[in-house]
């Protein structure tokens, strides 16, 4: 590239500025050019062969080295029985880390009761999970607020990027089944949203974006610890009938939910109307 006179190199000493006097650059691709590309394309058989086939088949299907392909025999020595029957599938949701746990834990439990199909219920955890993570999320809230978190800050803004993902491990996993157990996917079977949880996730990030700001304003207005205890509870109370709603799939069933110092028993809801307060029964103790 021909330079001008006076230029400095940019990897020379001596000079702050450098700047480069070339002929202007022609920028596009002349019609000239792409009629020839194209006459040399249809001019060469190879090329016309691998368009025709990058057109009809995926092109990596087309690079496979076939004669590895016709070495590799799958004929194997040892058969493992086959046992957790059915086949269990998360499908559209992020709950591999809830599938793969019951899995493991199901194949003792049906050779010890003899069953030769069996599936503890994935949708039960991941209804508490959400409830959790909601819980978790509000006390989040409400004590970076006290630190004087700002809310366009790193830590506040990764809190509401997405507050209630599918995502898990497992130390989630053995606090949600020593506190809530365990139960057979006939009690709590699958739904729509716990198939496909992306609509309902998206339902719950935006409510508890609005939750996160309300109790932002408490915390700035000096509320006490009662009146964010209490705002978090009304709070965590419509979440959870709003996952009921999605989840039940349309069977009723009972929820429970811990109001100090008694417990609420929710009877008979279901997504095809909502819950009334006569559907709630005041319990002193936990219902079984």
């Amino acid at each position: 590239m021909p330079l001008s006179p006076g230029h400095r190199h940019p990897n020379r000493r001596g000079g702050a500025a450098h700047a480069f006097t070339t002929r202007p650059f022609r920028a596009g691709l002349s019609q000239e050019k792409a009629s020839s590309f194209l006459k040399r394309l249809r001019a060469e058989p190879r090329y016309l062969l691998a368009q025709n086939v990058s057109t009809c088949i995926d092109p990596l299907e087309v690079c496979l080295h076939r004669q590895t392909v016709q070495d590799t025999v799958h004929v194997f020595q040892h058969t493992i029985p086959t046992e957790g029957k059915p086949v269990t599938n998360q499908k559209n949701s992020g709950r591999c880390w809830i599938f793969s746990c019951l899995n493991v834990m199901r194949l003792p439990f049906m050779k010890k009761h003899n069953i030769e199909e069996f599936e503890f219920s994935q949708s039960y955890l991941f209804f508490w999970d959400k409830v959790e993570r909601c819980y978790y999320f509000l006390q989040a809230c409400v004590e970076t607020a006290q630190r004087k978190e700002p809310v366009d800050g790193r830590l506040v803004q990764f809190l509401l990027s997405n507050p209630t993902n599918d995502g898990g491990q497992w130390d989630m996993l053995v606090n949600l089944i020593e506190k809530y157990g365990v139960i057979p996917k006939k009690s709590f079977p699958e739904s729509h949203s716990s198939e496909a949880s992306r609509r309902m996730n998206d339902i719950l990030n935006h409510k508890l974006r609005e939750y996160c700001l309300r109790l932002r304003n408490m915390v700035a207005s000096d509320a006490t610890k009662d009146e964010l205890s209490e705002a978090m509870d009304t709070m965590i109370e419509e979440v959870r009938l709003d996952e009921s709603e999605h989840k039940c799939g349309g069977i009723r069933r009972i929820f429970y939910r811990r109001k100090r110092p008694k417990w609420f028993v929710l009877r008979n809801t279901a997504p095809s109307r909502p819950v009334a307060m006569e559907d709630a029964v005041m319990s002193e103790e936990r219902p079984t």
